[in-house]
């Protein structure tokens, strides 16, 4: 017979329903047969036996018949024992089965409120943009409801701002730093006015771009607000004009015969115009801008991964949830399996091999009044078993 080599994959592979015993697997069933027949040509041989063994001294089993009941007892209970072990680890796999599942329960649980509180959250956003409630600065944000598309897109609208805010900044960055590296002769004293002069083109638009914001939607301090815009914006024009004045003005100075009055006067207006349109980008940026309308889009793209996550957990805790069945199915038929595995090992076998041994002695006997007792105290013994 040829014996298939072991692949790895049946090494490795594993089931909740290895181990389980038949009875050939932990006993040899032809093995005990052929001794009894070996054990009744001894017997008889011996000459220790004779036909009134049975009828006159009452005996109602032979020696070898009370060992072996003793001895497959004694397999019986390592078949029990060997089953009490082998249910330990199915009923361990079975606790860390269970154990799975309440974690992914948990877990799931907790995906689930977190789902249901940004749901709240993005339906209050919801309520701000359509006007009944306050929000931002305890102000009115009416507006329309932003439509939700995809993740990405949503990322772009919240990314725009920033992008743009950032290119002027460049643009801002590029002239001023430019226009003082030429007056100054010097690049680090030219970075170290660019900075704050950076700062202040960036900075101010910006905020009288929150003022103005604020005073349209309806801010008790409307006053304060319109003041606070008009001093900001003051000096920042101002800081426009003077840079634009110190730039041409150096411009003028570098041309042998200066610059035509007409050709200043545009230089003049062009310079202040540019600083003064790339702020004012910034301004009505600001001014426009609903932060819950942002706010809207943010709700919703987190709304989304948490649905990611609800799905996986989802996912998880079925599994998890269909493993149980199998694992406590596991656990009954190893407790039953080993259970029939010893009772079959007193019963079935100890009897067939208690007929087979009988059969070969009455056969070796040959004496008529000798099978008649002996198998008669048999079926003695049997009855009483009952």
């Amino acid at each position: 017979m040829k014996i298939r080599p072991r692949r790895k994959s049946d090494i490795n592979s594993k089931s909740e329903f290895v181990g389980l015993p038949s009875i050939p697997d932990p006993i040899d069933d032809n093995l005990y047969l052929a001794s009894a027949v070996k054990a009744a040509i001894v017997d008889k041989e011996s000459g220790a036996y004779d036909e009134f063994l049975f009828s006159e001294n009452g005996i109602t089993e032979m020696p070898f018949e009370e060992s072996l009941e003793s001895h497959l007892g004694l397999v019986s209970h390592r078949i029990a024992d060997k089953g009490r072990r082998e249910l330990l680890v199915r009923q361990q796999n079975l606790l860390e089965g269970q154990s799975r599942l309440a974690l992914t329960l948990a877990k799931l649980e907790y995906a689930e409120m977190q789902l249901a509180e940004t749901l709240s959250r993005r339906d209050y956003q919801v309520e701000i943009l359509n006007g009944n409630v306050t929000g931002h600065e305890n102000l009115f944000w009416k507006d329309s409801i932003p439509e939700f598309t995809s993740v990405p897109d949503s990322r772009l609208k919240l990314a725009l701002p920033g992008l743009i805010f950032v290119l002027v900044g460049l643009v801002d960055l590029g002239i001023i730093f430019t226009s003082l590296t030429k007056i100054l002769k010097d690049g680090n004293e030219a970075l170290l006015f660019t900075l704050p002069a950076i700062g202040i083109q960036l900075a101010f638009p910006h905020l009288v771009g929150d003022r103005i914001r604020s005073i349209f939607h309806g801010s008790e301090m409307r006053k304060k607000n319109l003041t606070e815009a008009s001093a900001l914006a003051l000096m920042w024009i101002l800081f426009c004009a003077t840079l634009t004045y110190v730039r041409v003005t150096f411009l003028n100075s570098q041309s042998e015969d200066g610059l035509e009055p007409f050709v200043y006067q545009v230089l003049l207006v062009l310079n202040f115009l540019m600083l003064i349109g790339l702020g004012s980008v910034l301004l009505f940026l600001t001014a426009k801008t609903n932060p819950h309308y942002r706010e809207y889009h943010r709700v919703n793209i987190k709304m989304e991964r948490q649905k990611r996550i609800l799905q996986r957990r989802n996912f998880e805790n079925e599994k998890a949830k269909n493993s149980i069945p199998a694992l406590e199915y596991s656990v009954e038929v190893t407790r039953e399996s080993f259970e029939q595995a010893a009772g079959e090992v007193n019963s079935s076998l100890n009897l067939a091999a208690k007929r087979v041994y009988r059969r070969a002695l009455v056969n070796r006997q040959g004496d008529v009044d000798f099978t008649t007792a002996y198998l008669n105290s048999e079926v003695k013994v049997e009855k009483n078993g009952d």
